[in-house]
């Protein structure tokens, strides 16, 4: 292997930073400050208000300014696109295309970059980009959520036949567009097993790697708290979470407060609508973005995740469980989530609001066996999903690229 030092160049679509509202964005600045330790790392991302704080000093930001036109139509679009799918739409591609080829800046870091990695699904056609400007450099695909799954999911909990028609003919069109980018690429990264199946599903040629999810502890430790709060922490802009506070709220929080009088449910999180803001109340807190969460995972008995489509790994589901706090989840949350913990105390699947309160009420009744259990799941992620791990995956991938050499993924 070269002794030279690789130059990696990330195209993002924002600029992370560790305060940033979304759990991805969070995993995306210490994954890339992890890279920065033995890579010179450059990030391509539109610009941003927190670019001058948000990136680590070793980390070089290019930031990208594409023509704003047509303001009205792309405000209309996103609301129908957000309100479809539970996802903001990626720019214009040709906007994006004509930001990097008039920008030299960011020309010549694609062409000088030992390997070049797209990240999140809606901006893979990025590809087209870095081939013309580097015919020859490896080009790595970083699959947060495969964008596929996330249709079907929203396919699955759709009402209305038109939204459903809809729902499903972009489901058609982005799978083949989906295939048909990550085969364009030389390396896919996902965060899960499942993922890597649903990419390979998609009949996808391009070698598949798992890199595991890296998960903060929190300093000092934590655990679940003595009181009767059951805390949901989501980015409650996205319709998948805001829908899953309201069914919790309407079909499983009554049936826990007619036999644990005085439980508190927390719903924190950034951006909630103004319709579950209207649910707070004395019993109900709905907090709005919380810069730390902290204080919250120190009251909570239990954290729960009603989440009922989407895709993609759930972070804040695993940050519940660094915190030594019990999770009670849909299948669908638990979906992609390697935690199979060798310790199912520490987690509860229920699907049904009868069976999703039960398991909330074991936990508030049982103080004993919620702080076993939390203690239980910390243990696993300390040993399981440490940033070091997920660095290192990501590395071996680029070395192999880096020497020429393809990374072969067994198919399973």
């Amino acid at each position: 292997m070269s002794c030279a030092r690789m130059h990696i160049v990330y195209l993002v679509p924002f600029v992370p930073h560790a305060l940033v509202p979304k759990a991805g964005g969070q995993f995306l600045h210490a994954y890339l400050a992890g890279v920065a330790e033995w890579a010179d790392v450059t990030v391509i991302a539109p610009a941003s208000e927190h670019a001058s704080i948000a990136l680590p000093l070793n980390v070089r930001l290019i930031e990208l300014t594409a023509p704003k036109r047509d303001r009205f139509g792309t405000r209309v679009k996103g609301r129908l696109f957000r309100r479809a799918y539970g996802l903001s739409p990626a720019p214009p591609l040709r906007r994006i295309i004509r930001a990097h080829l008039a920008m030299p800046e960011a020309a010549y870091a694609i062409a000088s970059a030992t390997v070049v990695e797209i990240h999140f699904s809606r901006y893979l056609e990025l590809a087209q980009v870095v081939r013309v400007v580097a015919p020859n450099t490896p080009i790595t695909a970083f699959e947060h959520d495969v964008f596929a799954q996330v249709l079907e999911c929203r396919l699955a909990v759709s009402r209305g036949p038109a939204t459903r028609a809809l729902v499903r003919l972009s489901l058609r069109r982005h799978a083949q567009r989906e295939a048909m980018a990550l085969d364009a690429v030389d390396a896919v990264l996902v965060l899960s097993e499942k993922d890597k199946q649903l990419v390979e599903d998609l009949g996808v040629q391009t070698p598949v790697h798992i890199i595991e999810p890296w998960v903060p502890l929190p300093l000092g430790g934590s655990a679940a708290g003595s009181g009767l709060t059951v805390l949901f922490v989501a980015e409650f802009s996205r319709p998948v979470n805001s829908e899953a506070a309201h069914w919790f709220l309407d079909r499983v929080w009554p049936l826990i407060q007619q036999k644990a009088r005085g439980a508190q449910l927390v719903l924190a999180g950034s951006a909630p609508p103004r319709s579950l803001r209207r649910r707070g109340g004395q019993s109900v807190e709905v907090t709005g973005y919380v810069p730390d969460l902290s204080r919250y995972y120190r009251r909570a008995r239990v954290a729960v995740a009603p989440v009922r489509s989407g895709g993609g790994v759930r972070f804040k589901v695993l940050e519940a469980v660094a915190q030594a706090i019990p999770k009670v989840a849909t299948s669908v949350t638990m979906e992609g989530i390697a935690v199979s913990l060798d310790c199912t105390e520490s987690e509860a699947v229920a699907n049904a609001p009868e069976a999703m309160a039960d398991a909330v009420l074991h936990f508030l009744r049982d103080e004993e066996a919620s702080t076993q259990a939390g203690s239980q799941a910390r243990t696993w992620v300390e040993a399981n999903l440490s940033l070091d791990r997920t660095v290192s995956a990501g590395r071996r991938v680029y070395e192999l690229l880096a020497r020429g050499q393809a990374p072969i993924s067994p198919r399973t």
